[in-house]
């Protein structure tokens, strides 16, 4: 059974902590910056817990970072006394490539999901897919252990991951950021915005199942020139979102004026 240490007690290491096989790999200590969050998750996996970065026991075979990527670049720094020929150090950011680990250790490699993962979510590591970047050392433990937290890992070089990242925000965030942008247009005119869930669920549902270009409607994929000019009208008082709604729409078509 190997030994692993969880360097940070948020959103991912929650889950990938409970998701890992107990007759496989034991979770013996957490490391957070913040007393509670480390002794919250220790209790929960019945391990131990510090709030010290140099106290992460050498006993670890395997040494599990997933912290902000603000705090990744110094906490591996932090760590390089836990260097060794033998241990495994993995980290979980989409956007950090795998060459802050090798500047450290020998044994190292990405494993990321590209999924909104929150600690009060219940999701299904197990049937969420991973990603995984390393080296050619590194790759069959990398593999090994990725194959025991989810049933679909995708092998990708660096530049492929990098660019699934972005593909990510682009699909998350900034769809978030859209319909936030759409729920601040339905409170500002007295609209309940759960008019807007079907279309949304719709939306949802259809893309999944298709090039999600080729389901486009609306009036600037029609070269509706009236109705983008009525709408750019109503958004005469939000410059910020007028622009906005122009570079979107000129997206979509680029023969829009």
């Amino acid at each position: 059974m190997k030994k692993v240490a969880l360097i940070g007690a948020g959103n991912v290491n929650w889950h990938l902590a409970h998701a890992l096989p107990k007759r496989k790999y034991e979770i013996f200590q957490v490391y957070s910056r913040t007393t509670k969050s480390a002794q919250a998750l220790a209790k929960s996996l019945g391990c131990k817990s510090t709030t010290r970065i140099d106290k992460i026991s050498k006993e670890a075979d395997i040494v599990l970072i997933a912290v902000s990527d603000d705090a990744l670049v110094d906490i591996v720094k932090e760590l390089a006394y836990l260097a060794s020929e033998d241990r495994l150090f993995l980290h979980t950011s989409g956007s950090t490539p795998l060459s802050i680990l090798e500047k450290h250790f020998k044994n190292c490699g990405v494993l990321w999901p590209p999924q909104s993962i929150r600690k009060e979510n219940k999701i299904s590591i197990k049937n969420t897919p991973f990603v995984v970047v390393t080296n050619e050392q590194s790759n069959e433990r990398v593999l090994e252990f990725a194959g025991h937290v989810s049933k679909y890992v995708h092998t990708m070089t660096e530049h492929q991951k990098s660019n699934l990242h972005l593909a990510a925000v682009l699909a998350n965030n900034f769809t978030t950021h859209l319909l936030s942008l759409a729920y601040q247009q339905c409170e500002e005119n007295n609209i309940d915005f759960q008019l807007l869930k079907p279309i949304i669920k719709e939306t949802t549902d259809r893309i999944c199942a298709s090039d999600p270009g080729l389901l486009q409607t609306g009036p600037a994929i029609r070269g509706d020139q009236k109705t983008i000019n009525r709408h750019l009208k109503l958004l005469d008082h939000n410059k910020e979102l007028k622009k906005l709604y122009t570079l979107l729409t000129k997206s979509i078509n680029p023969k829009i004026k």
